[in-house]
């Protein structure tokens, strides 16, 4: 068989659409409030917290999604996605845990959900920005590939805290986390 450019480019091609795909790794995420301080204020608001399952295809759309705007939208207006709805407050659990073995999930892997999205809806004023730029926000990509080696899916659990300045992420391994790993 004779290799031509095309042939390499087609089968380039190929190959890394072969490996973006990745592996999809469901996983514990627990969210919560600070202990104790911080979190004192923010008892006695009301918030929401989605946890959103978005395909690859429509990254972009919830990527530049207004928080806000989403927030203030009755359901039937929102994108449409499988999400689990976290709710905190007055008289409602300080901590609450998505397991891995969650019916959720298989929802999830079942429509190709490539990014897991948490969204809260905190009090105060903030201005809309796209991806991470709003903390409100944080964008977890669902490809095992995608994380660092020592971070063992089955065995660990990745934290979101509620905090006056938005969500902070972190996970094993790190003090902080502001970005999914790429």
């Amino acid at each position: 068989m004779t290799v031509t450019r095309g042939r390499v480019c087609v089968l380039a091609a190929a190959l890394l659409a072969f490996s973006a795909g990745g592996c999809f790794t469901p996983m514990t995420v627990q969210v919560a409030y600070p202990k104790p301080a911080e979190a004192q204020g923010l008892r006695r608001a009301s918030i929401d917290v989605h946890l959103v399952g978005v395909p690859e295809s429509a990254y972009s759309q919830w990527h530049g999604l207004d928080v806000t705007d989403y927030f203030e939208k009755p359901d039937s207006e929102r994108p449409p996605a499988t999400k689990r709805v976290l709710l905190f407050g007055e008289g409602k659990e300080d901590e609450q845990v998505l397991v891995r073995s969650d019916s959720i999930w298989a929802s999830w892997q079942q429509e190709k959900v490539a990014y897991l999205f948490i969204l809260a809806n905190l009090p105060g004023d903030w201005k809309a920005r796209p991806g991470a730029g709003d903390p409100r926000r944080v964008i977890l990509r669902l490809n095992s590939d995608c994380w660092p080696d020592y971070f063992v899916w089955d065995k660990k659990t990745i934290y979101v805290t509620i905090c006056r300045g938005g969500l902070k992420f972190f996970y094993p391994g790190t003090m902080r986390g502001d970005a999914t790993p790429q």
